[in-house]
């Protein structure tokens, strides 16, 4: 990436370019990031939402760091936004996630088991599991 995309500032606050200026925002207020075209948009707390001036393949290399997972090939969630994971019948076939703002995410198949698995091991059966062993 080059020095123009996307970089950390001391107090951990991004600085993004958008196509009008630059984003400054703590990762934890965005939600999901999603593609569009050849940029990102970025979709805030408050539903805000801001066009950004590069791709959310950019965008993904800076937030995976932060519990960010692309769980699509057009859609960076936050982790710490997730409030559900769906794999009924009606959802999409590799599920479907409700985010914070009460959007609802795709997960595509080849993400599925990356995803289920993410979340098994940090669920409370997993720690129930884990604590009984001991």
């Amino acid at each position: 990436m080059n020095n123009r995309t996307t970089k950390f500032v001391e107090n951990q606050k991004l600085v993004i370019p958008t196509k009008g200026g630059f984003l400054f925002i703590y990762p934890s207020d965005i939600i999901r990031c999603e593609a569009n075209k050849k940029y990102a948009t970025c979709i805030l707390k408050n539903n805000i939402q801001e066009e950004l001036s590069i791709s959310l393949k950019q965008v993904e290399a800076v937030l995976k760091e932060c519990g960010f997972i692309r769980v699509h090939h057009a859609h960076l969630i936050n982790i710490n936004h997730v409030e559900k994971y769906e794999t009924v019948k009606y959802c999409h076939r590799g599920g479907a996630i409700t985010m914070s703002s009460g959007e609802v995410v795709n997960i595509s198949i080849r993400k599925k088991k990356f995803f289920k698995k993410y979340f098994l091991k940090n669920s409370i059966e997993a720690q129930l599991s884990s604590n009984q062993s001991e």
